[in-house]
């Protein structure tokens, strides 16, 4: 089910991850954001085939290339 949902983020940032960066900016305050989630797989002890498709959602949403100049300040 966690490789299924990953997969949906991975499809998402992939088509326009500006959108989730948003979303993800929106959660800073909130204890269970997402972007706490995706460092949470990476960093957990467990070998599982999550990691590499997380660090992929990670690498398009802080992407400088791709984020607009507000988004690289926020």
């Amino acid at each position: 089910m966690r490789l299924a949902a990953i997969d949906v983020l991975l499809s998402s940032t992939a088509h326009d991850a500006a959108l989730l960066r948003s979303h993800v900016l929106q959660q800073k305050d909130v204890g269970s954001s997402m972007l706490k989630g995706l460092l949470g797989m990476l960093t957990s002890e467990e070998s599982t085939g999550e990691k590499p498709q997380a660090a992929e959602v990670l690498r398009a949403l802080l992407d400088p290339e791709s984020m607009e100049g507000r988004e690289q300040d926020d």
